[in-house]
C-alpha cells in the first residue's frame, strides 16, 4: 500500500486501504488478554471469525460469548428464545450511532443510546477559562492561576469523574458526572468582582468533596454557580442545535446537487454506481446522526429554560 521513494511513504490507493481496514475493523472480535496469552502472537488479540458478521444486531438480544480453547471455536449462546426458522440476533453493545458507524458500518434510527457528547465543549470552556485568567487585569493579581485549573481537573480525575460527559434524551436533571465536574470547574469561571471572598483551592475542593457525599453546601455563592452551570448547558445545547441544523442543511443540499448531477450524466453514473452507492449510504448515515443530535439538543429541558437553575 505504501512506496518509499525518496524516503517518503506515499499511499498508492487510499480507497482500497480504507475498504480493507473497514472490512477487518467492522468484523473483528477481541479475544482478551487471557485468551491471547494461550495462543500464538499474544500481542495480537484481534481475530476474524468466519460467518460471525452474518449475525445482525438487536438491542433486545441477550447472548454469552467465549473462546473454547479445547475446540478453538468462538462460541455464542443466545439467552433469548427463538422459534425455528426465525433470524437469530446478537448485540453489538450499548453504543451510540457515531460508534456504530465507525466500528460496524451502520446506524440505528431511534438509537436508545444516542446522546450529546459534551467532552469537546467542556474542553473548549476550560481553555477559555485559562485564557481569561492569563488576560486578567495587569497590576492586580488574579484570583486564580491557569495551573490552578489543571489542579482542579486532576482532582476530578482522581475521583473518576473526568470526561465521558453525555446528555441523554431522557435526562430531567444534569447528568451526575457533568454536574460534578462543572461544579468544581466553575470556580475558575466566576467573575472575581462577584466573589465575596478570595479563592482558596483547598477550601473549594473540600466543599466540593462534601457536596459529592450528599451534604448541603451553602457558601454564599451557590446561586451564582448554579446560574453559571445552567447557562453553560443551555448555551452549549443551542450551539449543538445550530451546528446540527447547518450540517443537516448542508447534507441535504449536497444530496440534491448529487442527484441533479447524476441525472445529467446517467451513463457515467451507471459506471460508478457501486462507489456512489457506498458514498450515498454513508451520507444517509451521517444525516441520521445529525438529525438525532439536533432532536436531542432541541428537545431537552435545558434548551428551553429561560432562567437556568440547578
Amino acid at each position: 500500500m505504501y512506496s518509499s521513494s525518496a524516503g517518503t511513504p506515499i499511499m498508492e490507493d487510499w480507497r482500497r486501504y480504507v475498504w480493507a481496514w473497514l472490512a477487518v475493523s467492522t468484523r473483528c472480535i477481541h479475544l482478551g488478554r487471557n485468551i491471547a496469552s494461550q495462543i500464538p502472537a499474544p500481542q495480537d488479540t484481534v481475530a476474524l471469525a468466519p460467518f460471525l458478521d452474518f449475525l445482525n444486531h438487536s438491542n433486545e438480544a441477550r447472548v454469552t460469548t467465549s473462546f473454547d480453547l479445547a475446540s478453538r471455536h468462538f462460541v455464542i449462546r443466545t439467552l433469548t428464545p427463538y422459534k425455528r426458522g426465525c433470524e437469530v440476533f446478537i448485540s453489538y453493545g450499548p453504543h451510540d450511532n457515531s460508534f456504530m458507524l465507525a466500528e460496524y458500518g451502520f446506524v440505528l434510527a431511534g438509537n436508545p443510546f444516542q446522546g450529546l457528547e459534551l467532552d469537546h465543549y467542556v474542553d473548549a470552556w476550560v481553555a477559555t477559562a485559562r485564557s481569561n485568567l492569563v488576560a486578567s487585569t495587569p497590576g492586580r493579581p488574579a484570583a486564580m492561576q491557569p495551573s490552578d485549573v489543571d489542579h482542579l481537573i486532576h482532582t476530578i480525575e482522581q475521583r473518576g469523574l473526568w470526561r465521558d460527559f453525555v446528555l441523554s434524551p431522557g435526562d430531567s436533571d444534569i447528568p451526575y458526572r457533568l454536574h460534578a465536574a462543572l461544579r468544581l470547574l466553575i470556580v475558575a469561571a466566576v467573575d472575581p468582582q462577584h466573589r465575596r471572598q478570595p479563592v482558596s483551592l483547598k477550601r473549594e475542593i473540600a466543599r466540593w468533596e462534601r457536596w459529592l457525599h450528599g451534604e448541603h453546601v451553602d457558601d454564599g455563592e451557590a446561586s451564582i454557580r448554579n446560574h453559571a452551570i445552567g447557562s453553560w448547558i443551555k448555551t452549549t445545547c443551542r450551539i449543538i442545535a445550530d451546528t446540527s441544523t447547518k450540517m443537516i442543511d448542508d447534507i441535504c443540499t449536497f444530496q440534491h446537487a448529487q442527484h441533479a448531477q447524476h441525472s445529467q450524466h446517467a451513463q457515467h453514473a451507471q459506471q460508478t454506481k457501486r462507489g456512489r452507492s457506498v458514498d450515498e449510504f454513508l451520507i444517509r448515515c451521517l444525516l441520521v446522526i445529525w438529525k438525532e443530535t439536533n432532536a436531542i439538543a432541541v428537545g431537552n429541558k435545558f434548551y428551553h429554560k429561560s432562567q437556568p437553575a440547578i
